[in-house]
């Protein structure tokens, strides 16, 4: 084998063992990228979920807050007043017409029913009532109308009374009237009444202790016309209550960003503490990629098994010297020839 034989060896080798060390390389890369993405991927697959359940969880929260601390801001019942013969008994026992209006779907069960009063409230009890323009309404003048509010035991919690009349209107007036709206009249549209609302209880706040179970409306006047009349409860907000029924919009997206701000506080320091916990246990960090370096130290013994290019040419050299198919006949018969 010639040097030159010898030369083309070495640089195919060095070749060969460069384009080796490339293609390891590559591998290394290839696996680094796609432990990377998945690495990646899973974090934010992780943040992703993370937030949108913090955040429904914190929309959940506002509108629970809101439900349970928000009471019905107006509850309608109907009176139906209960008119005695007066006629058939004596003046002194003779009741002025009433009705019993209860709060409670069922008064054997006691099981208090939608739109309940809510305990700590305030509340505000009035009375709408639809008179007719008649002359027994007219001629009754002033009247009382009277609420008195009941505990489960009939015990009377509070009661409160106002007095109420009807609007006075001159002949004139109702000539005029029945001119121009007679048409109206003719077709039902309009009809000859007043409507008069009439706040009885300004105040009340609903006890634990003793809440409300019926209210007794009372109208003193035992001649009376009375179309329809009913009973409003409406509630008087104050403090944080009233902020939130009056700006809900504001306190909710400041609600939602407080309870938003805490839970995902709460779920990074889970999270932290588990990885952390995962990392004493296994002895590999979050950030390291195990499968990258075991390709490195594949490329690193590669290398090292790999002969040095200036030994190779030493060795090929004394190869060239000292060939291994030295045969010491030949030489002998050569150095004969020669002399």
């Amino acid at each position: 084998m010639t040097p030159e034989d010898m030369n083309i060896d070495v640089s195919q080798l060095r070749t060969y063992n460069y384009i080796l060390s490339v293609e390891k390389r590559l591998s290394a890369a290839r696996v680094n990228f796609m432990d990377f993405l998945l690495s990646f991927s899973f974090r934010f697959l992780l943040a992703v979920s993370s937030t949108f359940f913090v955040l429904g969880l914190a929309i959940f929260l506002f509108f629970l807050i809101q439900y349970s601390m928000l009471p019905e801001m107006r509850q309608t019942f109907p009176v139906n007043l209960q008119h005695p013969d007066c006629e058939k008994c004596k003046v002194e026992v003779c009741v002025y017409p009433n009705a019993t209006v209860p709060f409670i779907a069922d008064q054997s069960s006691k099981l208090p029913s939608y739109g309940f009063l809510m305990v700590g409230q305030v509340y505000s009890f009035s009375v709408l009532m639809d008179l007719p323009e008649s002359e027994v309404n007219t001629d009754a003048g002033t009247f009382m109308v009277e609420i008195t509010l009941r505990s489960m035991d009939e015990v009377v919690i509070q009661s409160s009374a106002r007095a109420a009349s009807m609007r006075y209107h001159s002949f004139v007036h109702h000539v005029l009237r029945l001119l121009i709206l007679w048409p109206f009249y003719l077709s039902s549209w309009m009809e000859e009444l007043q409507q008069i609302r009439l706040e009885v209880l300004p105040y009340h706040k609903e006890s634990h202790y003793q809440p409300v179970i019926d209210a007794i409306v009372t109208v003193h006047r035992s001649r009376l016309d009375i179309y329809k009349m009913e009973l409003h409860v409406e509630a008087k907000l104050s403090g944080f209550r009233f902020y939130l029924q009056r700006y809900p919009i504001i306190i909710g997206l400041f609600m939602v960003l407080v309870n938003f701000f805490f839970g995902m506080t709460v779920v990074s320091l889970v999270v932290y503490n588990r990885l952390k916990k995962m990392e004493e246990l296994t002895g590999i960090k979050w950030k390291r990629n195990e499968s990258a370096k075991m390709e490195n130290e594949g490329v690193d013994q590669t290398d090292e098994g790999s002969e040095d290019p200036e030994e190779v040419d030493t060795e090929i050299e004394d190869d060239f010297l000292v060939p291994d198919t030295f045969d010491p006949v030949e030489t002998t018969s050569c150095e004969s020839k020669d002399f």
